[in-house]
Parts: structure tokens; sequence; C-alpha cells
């Protein structure tokens, strides 16, 4: 009574699809349903798409026939048996900087590999074969030719250098199965410090931000701790206050708070371990915090810039338009706050940004400046030129029915990403076939538009048209 049974995927994988085996083909395909005749002979497949997943689950509505009349839902989980299919890769492409004749600590922001397959740490994770020009490495007081990425990240690997000022260190890396040939370039110099150029830090009017790596980026080739790591405060900021993670207590971002002074130095151990924070207590839109950082006898100076916005920036932007722009083949179309239009209470239209991700495949998106004579491709632009009818979209593909661009709304705080603005494109010449036109003889039949726009393009509808 069960040999009609039906099974309809409701719910598909998550990691993956139901497939059968073409024979002739030599390949699978895709099915959303299958009969129990075919499971019976199993001839369905569940075909995992190769990430890095556990388990899955899928669930399927089962129909018999109409007269049996039943009618079934489950859920069916898989798990998945991972494997060791994918070789150790590079995260960082840096050089090691060493004092000429000194010694240098290995870390994980100049020397890092992984491995997407979750089953490999970073102790699986071996240098095999390490040599170099201009040096040795040691762990533990020992030359060694092999260690690991842990090794490497709990910073147990010391480079000496000897030799040339500029050298390679060359090596395998394996996670026991792949193996991957690697190179780090080694450059020996007199004793330096410099601080990388970094984004300014966003904080929101009257709140604070935690100081991290990425504010306080030092590059040197002396081989110090973090706590060795010193910094002097030269210029504090005007508009608010650096203070150890947790001295505000019980305070509220609106008060101010006099009794607490900014602080005039710290090292780049509460920078790692996040302690600091700038903590704005003044209206403004910017603050700076100048300092000098000490690795014993040598120092450099550096700037810390804090960009300020009110909370209103925090607010979702809200789409009040995203419609079909149609235009005529071989032409060009504005695109007016008509089509496209972001807005927000609290921000002017020039702050509203539009980041394209994905550009028109058989046209482009020009921008005209004022004197309208200076006009170029734009992948970014905003709201404010939208609205002053300055953004155009210009039709540059023959034979073509429909295009579209992929775009990102920011204020620089909130995003709207993978929005989509379609585009239809209306022929410049139509090719038209009619049908056959039956009539029986000595009567009359309407004739319709569906005799004669079998051969439009496909994307152009009689609607379309019209417009």
């Amino acid at each position: 009574m069960f040999d009609k049974l039906t099974f309809t995927i409701s719910q598909p994988p998550l990691h993956g699809y139901l497939c059968k085996y073409e024979a002739h083909a030599g390949k699978t395909y895709q099915i959303y349903s299958f009969t129990l005749e075919e499971l019976d002979q199993e001839e369905v497949s569940y075909c995992h798409d190769d990430t890095e997943s556990q388990t899955d689950f899928f669930d399927l509505l089962v129909l018999s026939d109409v007269i049996t009349d039943m009618q079934y839902v489950c859920e069916v989980d898989v798990e998945i048996s991972l494997i060791n299919d994918n070789a150790p890769y590079r995260t960082v492409e840096k050089n090691i900087y060493v004092v000429r004749g000194g010694m240098r600590t290995l870390n994980s922001d100049e020397l890092e590999y992984k491995d997407i397959d979750i089953n490999t740490n970073f102790s699986g994770i071996h240098y095999t074969h390490v040599s170099s020009t201009n040096g040795d490495f040691y762990k533990s007081g020992l030359y060694t030719n092999h260690f690991t990425q842990d090794d490497i990240n709990n910073r147990r690997i010391i480079f000496q250098h000897t030799g040339p000022y500029i050298g390679t260190a060359t090596f395998i890396v394996t996670d026991g199965i792949h193996e991957v040939h690697g190179m780090v370039e080694v450059q020996a110099s007199e004793p330096f410090i410099s601080m990388l150029p970094v984004n300014a830090t966003v904080v929101q009017e009257g709140k604070f931000a935690i100081l991290r790596n990425k504010d306080l980026t030092v590059k040197t080739n002396l081989d110090m701790k973090f706590d060795k790591i010193y910094y002097e405060v030269l210029k504090p900021p005007s508009y608010g206050i650096l203070m150890y993670l947790g001295r505000r207590n019980n305070e509220t971002s609106q008060n101010k708070v006099p009794n607490l002074q900014s602080l005039t130095n710290f090292t780049h151990l509460d920078v790692e371990r996040e302690r600091l924070v700038y903590w704005n207590t003044e209206i403004a839109s910017m603050d700076k915090i100048r300092y000098r950082v000490y690795i014993k006898n040598i120092s450099t100076e550096g700037e810390l810039i804090f960009r300020i916005y009110p909370s209103a920036y925090w607010e979702p932007l809200k789409v009040i338009r995203n419609q079909t722009l149609y235009v005529e083949e071989s032409t060009s179309m504005l695109i007016s706050r008509d089509i496209l239009e972001v807005v927000h209470p609290n921000i002017s239209p020039g702050d509203i940004t539009f980041l394209v991700t994905s550009s028109p495949l058989h046209g482009y998106l020009e921008m005209q400046s004022m004197n309208f004579d200076d006009e170029y491709n734009c992948k970014v632009f905003d709201q404010s030129a939208i609205n002053a009818e300055k953004l155009f979209y210009i039709q540059a593909g023959l034979n073509q029915s429909t295009d579209y661009f992929v775009f990102d709304v920011t204020n620089g705080i909130t995003w709207l990403k993978g929005f989509m603005l379609k585009i239809i494109i209306i022929p410049e010449k139509l090719y038209i076939k009619s049908n056959v036109i039956e009539v029986v003889e000595g009567r009359l039949v309407d004739v319709s538009i569906t005799y004669f726009i079998k051969k439009i393009k496909p994307g152009i509808t009689y609607n379309s048209l019209q417009k």
C-alpha cells in the first residue's frame, strides 16, 4: 500500500543538498523530491558542500497516493565525519626585524599559519626543516629546526642574528598530511621603534572606547616584553579622559567627573590586556592624545585620534525608495531620489554613503560634476549626489534586457548591506513575429497583444514598454 510514497524536501539542508547520480552523464544533480522506489534502490544521496560543518538536517513531507491518503512530516539528521583536506596557509606577510647581532622573540603578528580544518589546532601546525641565511632559531635555549605555531604564539621561539644584515628563513609547514613551503625575510639593523599609522577610533558622545592593539601598533626590532614598552602622555585629551577600565564606578555617562584625572603614562601590557579606555566627557567632533613611546633608551612619538559621533549615528538608516530603473537601450537615465533614497532623521544626505559592491554588467554608473564637463565612473556616492541629480546609469551593452547593481549603505557607523537596484533596458528595436491567427470561415476573431510579443527580449513586458 505504500509503494506509491513520494518524499518532498520541505526544508533543505544547510550544508549540502539531496542528489541523484546520472550514470550516462557521469555526474550528480540536485533533486527536490523522490519516490520510495528510488529510495529502496539506493539512488538518493546526500551531497555535502565541503564546509567544516559537523551536523546538518533536512525536513521531508511524505505523501501517499490519493486512495491511501497518508501524510507524514519528519526531520532527518545528518552527522558529518570531517577529514583533513585543507593545507595550512599564511595569514600575514611581514618581515622579521632584529637588532644586528641581537635576538628577537617571534610572535604571531609577523609569522602565522592557520588551517581551516576545525580539527587542526595551532599545536598541530609544524614548521620543519627550518634554516636561515643570517641566523639560527632557538627554543628553551637550544638550537632547533622544528617548532609549532603554538610555540610562536606563546613566544617560545627566539631568532639569533649572525652574518649578513638581510637574509631569508625557509621552512616547510605541515599539518601532518599537507605540506607547504614558506619563506620570511629577516632584516638586521640598528635599534629602532616606530608607530604604524592607524585609523581614528570611533566613540559615541558621552560613552567610552577601549584601546586595543589596532589603535597602538608598535613596529620595532628590539626584543621586549609588553610591560617594558612605556608610553608617556605628552598632551592629554581635550574633551575626555584616558583612564583604566573600571575606574568610573557607578558614574553615569552624562555626568562629568572632575575628580578623575587623565592618565599620564601606561605600558603596552595595558593595551594588550585591554585595560585602557578613552571616555568622552564633552561635546566635540574629534579629540586627540599625543604620546611618546619608549623601549629602553629608544623613543618615538605618535598620536591617537578619536572621532566622536552623536548617539543618533547608531540608529538604523531607512530605505524610502529602491525602485526599478527603466532606461532605453544605448542611452543614459538619471537615478533620482524617486528611484533610490535612503534617509536618517538626524543625519544629512551627504553623510549617507553608498558603496557599490557589484557593478552593472551592461553599463556603468557615472557621476556628473557641477560644470557637467568632468564625468567619471563611480563606485562610491552619497545621497546628496542623488538628490542633486548628478548620478546617471549609462547603458552600454547591446541586445540586453535587464541589468542591476548591488550596493551597501552606511553613515560610517551603521550599515545596510546587500541591496540591489534592478534595471529594465527598453530595446531600441523590437523584433516581432506574430502567431498564426485561426478563424472560422465567415466569422471574426479578436487579435490581441499576445499574438505579437512572443519574440520580444526576455525581461521585457508589455507594461514595461508602456513606461
